[in-house]
């Protein structure tokens, strides 16, 4: 990331192309774990349990396919649904499109499923869901 970063606010935006690509990122969900919350009410999940900052492999690219700096990212209901496992864990997603190709075969990854590291820094650094304003949320 430094080096894009250095690359941009330089004015060297064309050398970002020429960068290569990292052979690991971080951040990961797990799919053994997609289990963790059953029984408990949605907001009695917490998304600080299952997301881990780990380095994972980063997967070759196929055709059609790209990768994206992340420089900055928020918190959204898709990152916090993705760490509950809600409305259903991504991962059969994952194995079903797995299915469709040789190529797609590398989504299905059983320790993983991808967030970036900044979103997970921001769920794992979160306050307890449940309060707002130093109080129990009733909701």
């Amino acid at each position: 990331m430094d080096d894009i970063r250095t690359a941009i606010l330089t004015g060297r935006r064309a050398d970002v192309a020429s960068l290569p690509v990292p052979r690991t990122y971080q951040a990961v969900v797990h799919a053994d774990e997609v289990g963790m919350f059953d029984g408990l009410a949605t907001r009695e999940k917490d998304p600080r349990k299952s997301l881990h900052v780990q380095e994972v492999p980063t997967p070759e690219l196929g055709p059609g396919e790209a990768i994206v700096a992340v420089m900055a990212s928020a918190i959204n209901y898709n990152t916090v649904w993705t760490s509950i496992f809600e409305p259903v864990p991504t991962f059969e997603f994952l194995r079903r499109y797995a299915r469709t190709s040789e190529l797609a075969s590398k989504h299905d990854q059983p320790a993983v499923d991808h967030l970036s590291v900044q979103q997970t820094r921001h769920l794992l650094a979160a306050p307890d869901r449940s309060t707002r304003n130093g109080r129990r949320d009733a909701t």
